[in-house]
């Protein structure tokens, strides 16, 4: 998913309009760096997360790298604390792009806590979805959110383009 993230902000970042910050991927996403990460400059205006999301003790938590081969959950709550104090006015929005076994419930409550942190706009699966169609949701998602002449950084209407694309593309998002 990630590849084809970058290939559809491919032009844009050619231009320069938009920047695309080195991704937090393998060993860089277990817990320990991640924090570090979060607390480093640049930040950025966007976070989007790929992966596993549940429920733990009626807490969201996401799915973090491993370590030493165990699962390694993070509650949201603590991700959410991180960024308030860490990205001031920058943040701009968050993409929850859950992976097909992932607990809706879990993205619901974490859109919620981020938005308490300080998210401009948090988008997040709200039901079971295919991996094919959350990738092609973020990558039309960002192909509309960058697109200058159709008001360039608009939340909204960037998510409903993707959404109408994905009703064009596929006879049943439902699924």
């Amino acid at each position: 998913s990630l590849p084809n993230l970058q290939a559809a902000l491919a032009p844009r970042i050619a231009t320069g309009e938009v920047e695309w910050l080195e991704p937090v991927v393998g060993d860089a996403a277990r817990a320990k760096y991640l924090f570090d990460r979060l607390r480093r400059k640049p930040t950025p205006n966007v976070l989007h997360f790929i992966g596993h999301g549940t429920v733990q003790n009626n807490n969201p938590a996401l799915r973090v790298g491993d370590e030493d081969g165990e699962e390694k959950w993070i509650p949201v709550e603590l991700i959410a604390q991180e960024i308030q104090g860490n990205f001031q006015s920058d943040l701009r929005a968050i993409i929850l792009e859950a992976c097909e076994g992932a607990a809706p419930s879990a993205f619901a409550s974490a859109a919620e806590i981020f938005g308490r942190a300080g998210a401009d706009a948090v988008v997040a699966h709200l039901w079971p979805v295919r991996a094919d169609i959350a990738r092609t949701c973020s990558e039309q998602l960002y192909r509309a959110l960058t697109q200058a002449d159709h008001g360039i950084g608009d939340i909204s209407r960037a998510l409903n383009e993707a959404r109408r694309s994905l009703f064009v593309t596929y006879e049943n998002t439902s699924q």
